[in-house]
């Protein structure tokens, strides 16, 4: 991966993987037609820039009728040349971006990369521009929820374009645990902040979900 998140649940490897690329293309042949939907993750997925195009072009031809969601950092879309290359390439095709914060301080702070912040804004941009659907991903860590109000005023003044936000509870492993100090806050204590953000989209009609919190607690 081209970040290094303080909260990643899944820690960068520095390891050659693009055999993985002929892999998927073979394993899209072997899922079941009827699937409704399968992810694509990482680490990067644009890290391996066109064998990433080649596995969403064995999936549009396997599995045509299947809704492909991709995690990305959104970074490398900065280059329009890149993200204009997906267009038009599967039938149903989102792609899930974080953003941690309405500033690129917070949000640089948070992926650990200088530059970040711009990088994955422009991606952002260039991925609408290439007609490409949309969702935006905060995970609710403490520095990001201190800012969360001004960050979804932001996505809905900037980005409004986004067809779906994610407000998402973090997952104490990984980098999390040795940064829990710094990361944590109980979502007792994020209860007020979170209804006001949740409120604030969908008032305005941006779609908006609650991931990874207790049940009990919401």
């Amino acid at each position: 991966c081209n970040s290094f998140c303080l909260m990643c649940s899944q820690p960068p490897r520095q390891i050659e993987d693009d055999w993985r690329v002929a892999h998927l293309c073979e394993l899209a042949k072997l899922i079941d037609k009827d699937e409704a939907s399968i992810a694509i993750s990482g680490g990067e997925p644009t890290l391996l820039g066109d064998g990433l195009t080649q596995i969403i072009t064995a999936c549009a031809h396997s599995l045509s009728n299947t809704h492909v969601h991709i995690l990305s950092n959104g970074r490398n879309f900065e280059n329009a040349a890149y993200a204009n290359k997906f267009k038009g390439l599967h039938p149903s095709l989102t792609w899930g971006i974080p953003l941690y914060g309405d500033h690129f301080r917070l949000h640089d702070y948070i992926v650990q990369s200088s530059g970040a912040f711009a990088e994955t804004v422009k991606g952002l941009y260039a991925l609408h521009a290439a007609g490409q659907r949309i969702e935006i991903r905060v995970v609710l860590v403490k520095p990001t929820v201190e800012r969360l109000l001004p960050l979804v005023r932001y996505i809905y003044q900037n980005l409004p374009f986004v067809e779906h936000v994610a407000l998402m509870g973090i997952e104490p492993i990984g980098f999390a645990k040795a940064h829990h100090e710094a990361l944590w806050i109980d979502p007792v204590d994020m209860a007020g902040t979170l209804f006001e953000a949740v409120g604030f989209l969908d008032q305005r009609g941006m779609s908006v979900s609650l991931y990874n919190l207790p049940l009990c607690t919401l």
